[in-house]
């Protein structure tokens, strides 16, 4: 141990602490397999020993996700990635509710920040470590009851991370978690979550859905939170049973006329397998429980946000229609789906009449698939256009043909140049005839274009003087090569002593 000098202080307490930090950050980050592993084993006792002596900074936390985030990173294979990240999430068990909340906090805060970086083939092991973070977080809200208090610090989180509004975080994390999000409730809470505390943990998405500004983000929370939610209340599976009886039957009539027969099963209750919170290998199926909600309550918080400043026109109106859904939801109607099919007008006779083109019927099932779920038809814009300027017409100047003489100067010679004199059509020479009724084939088919032909007078053309060339070449900055010249500098360096051409030379030693 060594000794301080008397002019030596000590360290300070936090200094030691972040020493420490940042050597089990070194270790988790380590290339060795079983020393990560270690060091991850050896965390959760570090930790529970660490919250009872003093509360976790927020420098501490940021160092050991730094670690915790390569030690995901350099994990392979199915099996070790999953136990992997069923024990990061497990170490936020090991702290206080208050504490564990801000390491949850620091792991959306870590994975936000690094991942623009994560490649494609590391991607799938970061998405359940994203799933498993949320899934402990819920287990330990479930531990304390969903109490509000709870709620608020796990919300608050969320806001303040991944569902931020303002600084948005990277589309494909926030879509992620927003798919996720309601799974992993309804399998934690197992249908014993109260209404009242349902709504605490959807007013992040509620705020989300207010002030964003991606239409990508704010269709995804609609189809995976408030779609969600009506879909597995009770009269959404009452009429996702009904619609399948009336499909069957060919979509007769309206789906009111479909009435539910209760069957009293005598059989014996077969008992129940363990419940399992991920699909698997052999046909292993999830069950969701309903998740418990409030629907007029849920309406007025969607109507909470609507007069601040930093919403717009696209998510008042998704705030409008979906509080006026909810209401209808409260009072025993459901608002999703179809009700009744409409009839064509046209009767169909035969196989002839129906339309065979694959981009109408495209269309025609998209517009049943909007009335299905109760989307409003999009209007198509008309838009008015400005008439158009009329064309400019482009004038064109013939250019008129050179009349009489004309003198070209040049440097080495005065060129007299004299209109050409009308060409005259060539006549056909006159045919010799033998007999009687033979007539001479005519010069030009009478059926094909006429050829042009020129004349070209070369009376005029002479070739350059010599003197006239000696001067041009004398003038030229750049003289004809020399084949007498010599370089002023060799190519290859001189040798200092020289040597002869025959390689066995030897000097003779006198």
């Amino acid at each position: 141990m060594a000794v301080l000098g008397p002019h030596e202080a000590a360290p300070a307490k936090d200094t030691l602490l972040l020493a420490q930090d940042l050597n089990y950050a070194k270790h988790l980050a380590a290339n060795d397999e079983n020393e990560r592993r270690r060091a991850l084993k050896y965390l959760k006792k570090y930790l529970d020993q660490r919250s009872k002596a003093c509360p976790l900074s927020e420098e501490s936390l940021q160092v050991l996700w730094k670690g915790l985030f390569f030690t995901m990173w350099m994990s392979d294979l199915p099996l070790v990635q999953e136990e992997c990240a069923e024990s990061i999430a497990h170490l936020m068990h090991a702290l206080p509710l208050a504490e564990a909340m801000r390491f949850f906090k620091e792991g959306l805060t870590m994975l936000q920040n690094e991942w623009q970086g994560i490649d494609q083939l590391r991607l799938n092991k970061f998405l359940m470590l994203v799933r498993r973070l949320l899934r402990q977080a819920l287990v330990a809200l479930k531990g304390n009851n969903f109490r509000k208090q709870s709620n608020d610090l796990f919300a608050a989180a969320l806001e303040e991370t991944v569902l931020r509004s303002g600084d948005a975080a990277p589309l494909g994390l926030v879509m992620h978690f927003t798919e996720v999000f309601l799974e992993e409730v309804a399998k934690i809470a197992d249908g014993k979550l109260q209404p009242s505390r349902t709504i605490d943990l959807l007013k992040p998405f509620v705020r989300l859905l207010a002030f964003a500004q991606d239409k990508r983000v704010i269709d995804w929370v609609v189809k995976f939170i408030f779609t969600h939610l009506m879909k597995q209340h009770k009269l959404g599976l009452e009429y996702q049973e009904k619609y399948r009886v009336w499909k069957q039957q060919g979509f007769a009539g309206s789906i009111n006329q479909v009435q539910k027969v209760l069957v009293e099963d005598e059989g014996d209750e077969a008992p129940q397998p363990s419940r399992e919170l991920d699909p698997r290998a052999g046909r292993v199926d999830v069950e969701l429980p309903p998740i418990l909600f409030n629907a007029k309550e849920l309406a007025e918080a969607l109507q909470q946000p609507k007069g601040d400043p930093r919403t717009s026109k696209r998510t008042r109106t998704q705030l409008n229609v979906w509080a006026a859904k909810f209401l209808k939801l409260h009072s025993g109607v459901y608002p999703l789906g179809l009700k009744k099919l409409p009839q064509s007008s046209r009767k169909r006779k035969g196989d002839g009449d129906v339309d065979m083109n694959p981009t109408r019927a495209a269309k025609r099932l998209i517009r049943f698939e909007q009335r299905l779920m109760g989307q409003p038809r999009k209007r198509p814009r008309t838009r008015e256009r400005p008439p158009k300027a009329p064309a400019k017409k482009r004038r064109i100047e013939k250019k008129q043909p050179i009349k009489g003489d004309f003198v070209i100067k040049h440097d080495w010679g005065v060129w007299h140049v004299s209109a050409a004199e009308p060409l005259k059509r060539p006549q056909a020479p006159p045919s010799k005839l033998r007999g009687k009724g033979r007539v001479a084939k005519p010069l030009h088919s009478p059926s094909g274009p006429r050829r042009k032909r020129v004349v070209i007078n070369t009376r005029l053309n002479s070739s350059q003087n010599i003197t006239e060339h000696i001067q041009k070449v004398q003038a030229s900055p750049q003289p004809p090569w020399d084949s007498t010249r010599k370089p002023g500098k060799p190519v290859l360096k001189s040798p200092v002593r020289p040597s002869p051409i025959n390689p066995f030379y030897k000097l003779r030693t006198v």
